[in-house]
């Protein structure tokens, strides 16, 4: 719900990532941690999204 009502912030787009990491949901995950970093650059979160090329 907080994803539509706030679709530009950044730090939550970054928290529905780390929800997809965690459930093994890589593709949204990726996706989520991508929306995040064209809002904003948040090192931890291009830190994991570069984290997850290396294992690809």
């Amino acid at each position: 719900m907080n994803v539509l009502l706030y679709p530009k912030d950044a730090n939550l787009q970054d928290s529905f990532g780390d929800y997809y990491r965690i459930i093994g949901d890589k593709k949204n995950a990726n996706a989520f941690y991508k929306k995040a970093l064209s809002i904003t650059e948040i090192p931890e979160t291009r830190s994991k999204l570069n984290e997850f090329s290396k294992k690809k």
